[in-house]
């Protein structure tokens, strides 16, 4: 799905783990997985190595090696086998809006391939939740909070990744 505009933070240009990068191949990467066309609203998706260097026009050596260097400063995770790639730290700045949105986000995030990747999603979505986001997580009512009454306890929101009421 091609989108009319992304989300990229002024701040990526302060952020340490950007600032380390050891060239610019690796930053033109990063701004590349934040505003591809390929990304969606929870910052893992799909992305064959092949369409990443069609795209930007890069042998494979050039793209595996800024790759690595975004998985050394930790600012994406990839999983090779379902070829997926995250940006971490996605959801600081990119929260869910409202309810709706949420309800997309958590859609999107069971059908991540990877487990690993699946998974490490839900945490940093759970991240937004612990610092008080303003809506509701869904699941079943007693897990349902709304504007203003704060997050879920750490109990509830364990019972809630759990699946249970």
């Amino acid at each position: 799905m091609s989108h009319v505009f992304s989300k990229v933070s002024p701040q990526v240009w302060e952020s340490g783990r950007f600032r380390s990068l050891p060239d610019d191949s690796s930053r033109l990467l990063y701004l590349y997985l934040l505003s591809s066309v390929h990304q969606n609203s929870i910052g893992v998706y799909r992305l064959p190595a092949a369409y990443a260097c069609e795209d930007l026009g890069w042998d494979r050596p050039v793209y595996d090696e800024a790759l690595t260097a975004l998985v050394d400063v930790e600012l994406v995770e990839i999983d090779e086998v379902t070829q997926e790639v995250m940006i971490l730290r996605w959801f600081r700045h990119n929260p869910p809006t409202n309810n709706k949105h949420l309800a997309g986000v958590e859609r999107l995030i069971g059908k991540i391939a990877s487990q690993a990747l699946r998974e490490r999603a839900d945490a940093e979505l759970g991240t937004v939740f612990a610092a008080g986001a303003p809506y509701r997580r869904s699941g079943s009512s007693d897990d349902l909070w709304s504007l203003g009454a704060g997050p879920p306890s750490p109990t509830t929101r364990a019972r809630n990744l759990a699946g249970g009421r």
